[in-house]
């Protein structure tokens, strides 16, 4: 299925006849979507064919060759589904980016060239989209529209349920994908899960070196914080990342920023304690050099390598140590017995964001303790903790070298900890498999 639309504010209003669904659940999709009306609903997708999970991959100023190698890895991970997936390209740019609309273009024409001469095992559908300026554009935009407009099919088809999932146009996913995440959704609870993600190392020895050094940071970052228990450590890459539609919805959508969308989408679930870990299957993000955002992988790689570097600076992980006692501090908040003391780095954080105030009212919200530990997660959650962890770098302790964080972690989790990077990053991205427990008999 091929489908193209030039997107200049389109409005699609929802009315009762677009929805089969109760009147509760009519009324919260119809919020939703009449929230969201300057985005795109289009009745062209209404001919889709029926699909049992939807990929959206926002693409931008991307060569032909490398957004291919990405769907032919989807049609591989189809062949072994036994379901239908549907693949929507969000090609965005804004009008008057000339170089990216007409790289847009390019890749467009050849993906209808592909599409003509391929027997593909996924419907491939696009969308392209010409945003008014460079400040109302960007990745958190385009998986919104691609999402908001999949999320309504699926809830005109009263296919609450179906997964939405995540990816990049530079990103391929391993054979079992579609297999894997079906299996999730069905079997547990989890109303989001954050996949399993391994950087695709590249031949540059220089670029292999940095890019190394930042996926240890990541699982460092991410490992220490759920060695200590945190109930939000999980890994949030944009190319690694499905919902539901129903809580896709549920949640607000997809955040329209032009970097950190995936940290604030799933971090939505992660307050409620819906996101789990999907560590059956595996995608494998690029490498590659990128200026397009200002943060991220390709981002933080250009820089080390600009400045020269020979090993990345990470937090310490004296910032992390006070909450090895977090949650005894939560039961003695919820008893009333915790006296704050402002001389430890955790107590005047939490002083400092007013948490005093906000006791009472958490306790009075509370029937049982497993109330009080949500609220306060809900709280002093992952956006919290980052103020906290640049607050303690601003005032008692400065960033390590990454070996010698990676030397304290290692000796922290058990782990054998070896003189080679790489050695280190595939003893860390086997240990991050193995923190899914099994449910059902499926290993998530």
């Amino acid at each position: 299925m091929k489908l193209v639309i030039y997107l200049s504010k389109c409005k699609y209003f929802v009315s009762e006849t677009d929805f089969k669904l109760n009147k509760a659940n009519l009324l919260k999709a119809k919020k939703y979507f009449d929230r969201n009306q300057n985005f795109l609903y289009h009745s062209a997708f209404e001919q889709a064919e029926h699909f049992d999970c939807a990929v959206i991959i926002p693409c931008y100023s991307e060569r032909w060759e490398v957004l291919k190698s990405t769907l032919q890895s989807l049609h591989v991970a189809g062949s072994v589904f036994k379901g239908k997936a549907l693949v929507l390209i969000v090609f965005n740019a804004a009008k008057d980016d000339i170089q990216g609309v007409a790289q847009n273009s390019q890749c467009k024409t050849s993906l209808d060239d592909y599409l003509s001469q391929s027997d593909l095992t996924i419907q491939i559908s696009a969308l392209d989209i010409h945003f008014d300026s460079l400040k109302d554009s960007g990745v958190g935009y385009a998986r919104k529209l691609g999402m908001d407009s999949i999320a309504m099919l699926c809830f005109s088809r009263s296919q609450y349920s179906c997964p939405l999932i995540c990816l990049d146009a530079d990103t391929v996913v391993a054979e079992n994908y579609f297999v894997a995440i079906q299996e999730a959704f069905e079997h547990y609870s989890g109303k989001a899960f954050s996949i399993h993600f391994e950087h695709i190392l590249p031949e540059v020895e220089e670029l292999k070196e940095a890019i190394i050094q930042y996926e240890l940071h990541l699982r460092y970052f991410i490992g220490i914080q759920r060695f200590y228990g945190l109930p939000f450590a999980y890994q949030t890459i944009g190319s690694a990342m499905a919902c539901s539609a129903q809580h896709y919805v549920k949640v607000g959508g997809m955040v329209k920023r032009q970097a950190g969308e995936d940290f604030y989408f799933m971090h939505k679930f992660s307050k409620e304690q819906t996101l789990l870990n999907l560590n059956s299957t595996t995608v494998f993000p690029s490498s590659r050099i990128s200026q397009r955002v200002p943060f991220g992988t390709g981002k933080a790689v250009n820089d080390f390598i600009n400045r020269g570097e020979t090993e990345m600076l990470t937090y310490h992980y004296a910032a992390f140590e006070p909450l090895d006692s977090i949650m005894e501090l939560v039961h003695q908040l919820y008893g009333g017995k915790a006296l704050l003391d402002p001389s430890q780095q955790l107590h005047k954080f939490l002083i400092d964001n007013v948490l005093i105030k906000s006791l009472d009212q958490l306790r009075k919200q509370a029937k049982t303790f497993r109330d009080f530990h949500h609220s306060f997660f809900q709280w002093f959650n992952a956006f919290r903790l980052m103020k906290y962890v640049h607050s303690v770098h601003e005032t008692s302790h400065k960033k390590l070298p990454l070996n010698q964080a990676l030397c304290y972690y290692f000796e922290l989790q058990g782990l054998p900890y070896k003189q080679d990077r790489f050695t280190n990053l595939e003893i860390l991205r086997k240990f991050d498999k193995k923190q899914s427990p099994q449910v059902n008999g499926v290993q998530l």
